[in-house]
């Protein structure tokens, strides 16, 4: 199911190019075959993964190098309007856009873009507009322009998308270009797919009317405790490289980048209302976890080592599907219990990482990626290595082919709610600890571990 980002198997009772859902009568008999290969390829990585677990996990710094994809967030969907304190949050992120949904025939879009326009504007950033056009798309344009000339949002780029089909072919891009290429006539017009890698595969998008390709990815389509989350990381390095192969130079945008699912793309009726007290599908308490850092850090590793995407574009701004929590908090506590004002872990990966915006990526491999991820950063002379547990256990780590001094942080459970609630204080502090290289350290539970280098050998 690497379609899916999943690291594993799955067959369908029916193939998937014939129409869903399949009525089966009761009595009808059902054959399936699976013929399963084996040869030696990973063999090697395997074996390593399975040596004495009492032995430190070692981190090695590869040389493959490769730019550091732009970074930027959704707009929230709760659609109330950011606070002064949270912008300030987000523009420590160094953020490279914010993604707005449109959805051309509902009311209330213009408004919604007109939100958008000046919450990027405040951002001082572009906007990536999804648009979501209808059958009347021709007419549903003509009115964008309209609002594009007086609300005058600034464009990063377009993501053209169809209630049609799960992909958008050449006629909806090129209506779409008549439409828009005249406001903003150098921002890239894009399509994909606005679900799943999986569509964009089986139904390879028009790359010839297209200036970039974009999909979303989420860990949970078919499995949902944190060891399948984990095994999707290297799965979403595997559909960029796929992608690369049937798009041309095209840049690749992978956005949103979300825990959840948004939506069902193959409901075949409306979604329904959550159960009272439960909450949304789209939301997952782990958005505010530790665990939740450590995989947006191990999402960001994988997809900027490929060398294949040009940019990301994770969850929201605020709210129980973004980086931080609204000042009047969570909607269901006992199901989400996030601090009311405050920020979730993952928003120091994603500040971590943005002070190295326009930066590189130096491959590291872990002896147990299951375990323990690695991503270092690089931007003019500063080097910066980031990582993860993603375990519930301590995990000593070995940093091996480096040397020097470095200057180290952690955010893990001793200092996990300082940092939630007083980010600025945390980022500021001078809590940090000066170490030489090599060395081994300690990864607490789901702990996060930061470590400025001075050198290591190029």
């Amino acid at each position: 199911q690497r379609n899916w980002t999943d690291a594993s198997y799955k067959t369908y009772g029916t193939p998937l190019r014939l129409p869903f859902p399949v009525t089966v009568a009761a009595g009808t008999r059902i054959e399936q075959q699976v013929t399963i290969r084996v040869d030696d390829r990973g063999a090697r990585d395997t074996a390593q993964q399975l040596t004495d677990v009492s032995a430190p996990i070692t981190v090695a710094v590869g040389q493959n190098r490769s730019a550091l994809p732009q970074i930027g967030l959704g707009v929230a969907s709760h659609g109330e309007p950011l606070r002064e304190e949270e912008y300030a949050r987000l523009r420590a992120l160094n953020l490279a856009h914010l993604r707005v949904d449109l959805h051309l025939a509902e009311e209330g879009h213009g408004e919604r873009l007109e939100q958008a326009t000046r919450e990027a504007q405040r951002l001082e950033i572009p906007l990536e507009i999804a648009l979501h056009l209808t059958d009347n798309a021709d007419r549903e344009l003509t009115f964008l322009a309209g609002d594009l000339e007086i609300i005058n949002p600034a464009v990063a780029r377009w993501l053209i998308f169809t209630n049609h089909a799960k992909t958008t072919t050449a006629p909806w891009v090129q209506l779409a270009r008549k439409h828009l290429g005249a406001y903003a006539p150098a921002a890239p017009i894009g399509a994909g797919t606005n679900v799943y890698f999986t569509e964009l595969n089986s139904r390879r998008p028009p790359v010839e009317a297209l200036d970039v390709v974009a999909y979303s990815i989420n860990p949970q389509v078919h499995a949902f405790d944190n060891s399948s989350l984990v095994e999707t990381l290297a799965a979403q390095a595997t559909t960029a490289t796929s992608a690369r192969q049937f798009c041309g130079d095209l840049p690749l945008v992978v956005s949103p980048i979300t825990l959840q699912p948004r939506f069902n793309p193959n409901a075949t009726g409306p979604e329904p209302a959550p159960p009272p007290g439960e909450l949304p599908p789209q939301v997952d308490p782990r958005q505010l976890s530790l665990f939740g850092a450590g995989w947006t850090l191990g999402s960001i590793k994988y997809l900027a080592e490929t060398g294949e995407v040009a940019s990301l574009t994770y969850y929201e701004t605020s709210g129980w599907r973004g980086v931080m929590e609204r000042a009047q908090g969570s909607p269901l506590p006992e199901k989400f219990p996030s601090i009311p004002g405050a920020v979730f872990p993952l928003y120091h990966v994603l500040a971590d990482v943005g002070e190295f915006a326009g930066g590189t990526v130096t491959a590291c491999q872990s002896s147990a990626p299951l375990q323990v991820a690695a991503l270092l950063l690089e931007k003019a002379n500063r080097r910066r290595l980031l990582l993860a547990n993603f375990t519930s256990q301590p995990q000593q780590v070995m940093l091996e082919g480096m040397a020097g001094t470095a200057v180290i942080r952690t955010l893990d459970e001793q200092n996990v709610l300082a940092a939630m609630q007083n980010p600025e204080a945390f980022r500021t502090l001078n809590q940090e600890q000066t170490v030489s290289l090599p060395a081994t350290v300690t990864l607490r539970p789901y702990g996060l571990f930061r470590c400025d280098l001075d050198s290591y050998p190029s």
